[in-house]
């Protein structure tokens, strides 16, 4: 078996839950390693579908009468389909993998020490070249790595969580088992009772698709009638803690992110203010509405952008009135200390996402509903504009390179498609990637995107957890023919490409632009949003979905250093004023979304020179003089004059790549329509005239 050199796979913004109940037998007995008494019963686990279902045995200790454990090994058999080696004795085992990936767990001491700690947790699929399970458009050919990865321990212990052990078998918490064996595309769900083992790249059973099992409200009913039980709050409060510990990679925004670090979240909730006391004791409550004061208070002291959120989602399962009065109390405190600016950075995001919105409309046009990517070519630069990484069709990419199906029409393809047009059209000189209100997504998708605007193959990550930084190196199937060939190395466009950003561009939308400054692409707008880490995704141990800015892959740009902060642009075309009545912050982009003062941009980031189309006396008007000069042009061509480049680029209105009277009274036309009221640009109205 091949296994694969990176551990960076593809991390995607899914969140799930589930929902069903398990069964309890009345039979007790003695685990013979720490004397507790258990009450054996069973959980049900869906296996890679709703189809698929087994019943797990789990145990119920006298101490966490709420909580199930169960053997590593049955839950390994389900996820990974694959069996642990488990030898030990005397409550040290040490526990192997099918390929070779160890552990030493001590269920005396409560630890877990792993010198192969991704290698170790992820299902045996996702470390094979050939697993099939995703198949897409780059193909990672070789990693490099600095620094010898960190032998890593979890301490079960510090966080009041016992483990058990008896005939080579290891019990765990069942949501604790979920929370460390996640793979990048396979992965373990626990929610309110029962597991269900999801596949990010089968549309039928991803995370999203196991929301339809969860009783989100039936659950919060019984919670908020009978009260939260003892030992489901502290277990819940201690796996989050350890969860949080273990996997945040630090993108460094958030105010408590140094303290945290050094203390844990924890130690940095029960001592840092009184602010974050009332936090930890609202987590800690047995009253459901408190503990989810908590969640909503926890999520803003932990906003790094979007990538950590721990409310957001188990909110949207939630009858609003429930949640209403909870995020009513939430702001009747009036402020929290050393919490991050949460407020202030998403009233400056909408901000940024009005200005963009208003920009862009005048440039392309009102939308009525949601699109995929909006596209339009004027004034010698097309403009792709889109919201989201996420909107690639990994099944369909994964069925289209085993031959097995059609290429899919999702934004890889449109990207690809729209750059061919771009470039096939001669009075189309500029593209210009528009991610000004994209709020990321999926790693691929940018990389190929890279792939075609700069040859680029690389990508730099570190893993914080380990102390290794990784330099993936790619190919790219650029002309989308389900090959990776001298083809591909071949194609090039003759184009001059920008990225367009805002503070909404974050995640995979901050990841272009620090790619495309490396590699000298031009860069319009406001600095990037920021957003580093890839996202991984848990869930508390009494069913609420979170996200976390993960430690295994934080991003870097070529020189290794974190791009959390974001990327300034080369020309920041973005005015900003106050509302006199709201005193709100008002950002105008017209600047950025003008195809006249965006040419010029390109021309002098990239030493060329500067035309409007259909203004070849470059008075910054396009009018009846226009027509004159081409005529005069066509005249002067025809008794072997010359004129300009610049000016012969500007007088061919029609793209014929001609100067004659057709460019002249095309040039008429459009003064005529503007006269009259017309807003579109020269190239929208001869194509509506064609």
């Amino acid at each position: 078996m091949k296994l694969r050199k990176s551990f960076a796979g593809i991390s995607a913004m899914l969140i799930t839950a589930g929902a069903l109940p398990f069964s309890q037998a009345a039979a007790f007995a003695a685990d013979s390693a720490k004397e507790k008494t258990f009450t054996k019963g069973t959980i049900p686990a869906y296996v890679y579908s709703l189809d698929n279902k087994v019943d797990i045995e789990c145990r119920f200790y006298e101490d966490m009468p709420n909580v199930p454990y169960i053997k590593i090994s049955d839950y390994y058999k389900n996820y990974s389909g694959d069996a642990l080696e488990i030898k030990g004795e005397k409550g040290k085992y040490t526990v192997t993998t099918p390929v070779g990936a160890t552990a030493t767990i001590d269920v005396n001491s409560d630890t877990l020490e792993s010198a192969e700690y991704e290698a170790f947790f992820r299902p045996t699929a996702e470390l094979s070249e050939d697993s099939g399970l995703v198949e897409l458009f780059v193909n990672s050919t070789d990693v490099k790595t600095e620094g010898d990865p960190k032998p890593m321990t979890i301490d079960f212990a510090a966080y009041d969580i016992d483990i058990y052990g008896d005939d080579n078998e290891i019990w765990m918490p069942a949501p604790t088992i979920c929370n460390i064996f996640t793979g990048d595309i396979l992965d373990g769900v626990y929610c309110q009772d029962s597991i269900a083992f999801v596949n990010m790249v089968d549309p039928s059973f991803t995370r999203n698709s196991v929301l339809t099992m969860q009783k989100a409200q039936e659950y919060a009913n019984n919670m908020i009638e009978n009260g939260r039980p003892a030992d489901l709050v502290k277990y819940n409060y201690f796996e989050l803690c350890r969860t949080f510990d273990s996997e945040y990679g630090y993108p460094g925004r958030i105010p408590l992110n140094d303290i945290i670090a050094e203390k844990g979240l924890d130690k940095t909730l029960a001592e840092t203010n009184t602010d974050t006391k009332l936090v930890r004791s609202h987590l800690l409550s047995t009253d459901y509405k408190e503990y989810l004061l908590g969640l909503v208070e926890l999520e803003v002291y932990l906003w790094d952008g979007g990538h950590t959120t721990i409310a957001t989602t188990g909110f949207g399962a939630l009858p609003s009135d429930l949640t209403d009065p909870v995020v009513e109390a939430y702001f009747s405190h009036g402020g929290y200390q050393l919490a991050s600016n949460f407020h202030e950075d998403n009233d400056m995001n909408n901000a940024s996402a009005m200005g963009v919105i208003a920009a862009r409309t005048a440039l392309m046009g009102e939308e009525t509903e949601p699109v995929l990517y909006r596209y339009i070519e004027e004034g010698g630069t097309a403009y792709f504009s889109f919201d989201s990484f996420m909107s690639c069709d990994l099944a369909g990419w994964t069925a289209y390179y085993k031959g097995e199906g059609e290429r899919p029409a999702d934004i890889v393809s449109a990207f690809y498609d729209c750059v061919v047009k771009a470039d096939k059209n001669p009075a189309i000189k500029n593209f210009v990637v528009d991610i000004s209100t994209n709020g990321g997504g999926l790693i691929p998708v940018e990389q190929y995107m890279m792939a075609i605007m700069a040859d680029q193959k690389t990508s730099v990550n570190e893993n914080v957890r380990l102390g290794v930084k990784t330099t993936t190196f790619y190919t790219a199937d650029k002309n989308l023919d389900g090959k990776f060939d001298d083809a591909d190395n071949n194609l090039k466009f003759d184009l001059n490409f920008g990225v367009l950003t805002s503070r909404c561009s974050f995640s995979s939308a901050n990841i272009l632009p620090s790619d495309a400054r490396d590699s000298q692409i031009l860069i319009l707008g406001e600095k990037s949003g920021g957003g580093s880490c890839s996202v991984m995704n848990y869930m508390t141990a009494d069913g609420m979905p979170i996200t976390i800015s993960s430690a295994k892959i934080r991003f870097a740009n070529h020189k290794g250093e974190n791009i959390d902060a974001g990327t300034e642009p080369d020309f920041n075309y973005v005015i900003n004023s106050t509302d006199e009545e709201t005193g709100a912050t008002v950002k105008d982009f017209s600047t950025a979304f003008d195809p006249y003062e965006v040419s010029r941009a390109f021309a002098k980031f990239y030493n060329q020179a500067v035309y409007r189309l259909g203004d070849p006396n470059n008075d910054t008007k396009i009018d009846s003089k226009d027509a004159t000069f081409v005529l005069s042009a066509y005249a002067a061509l025809a008794t072997g004059d010359g004129i300009t480049d610049v000016e012969r680029m500007a007088s061919d209105v029609n793209g014929d790549s001609k100067v004659d009277s057709r460019d002249a009274s095309d040039i008429l036309a459009y003064y005529s329509y503007r006269s009259t009221g017309g807003k579109d640009g020269i190239v929208t109205f001869l194509e509506s005239e064609e």
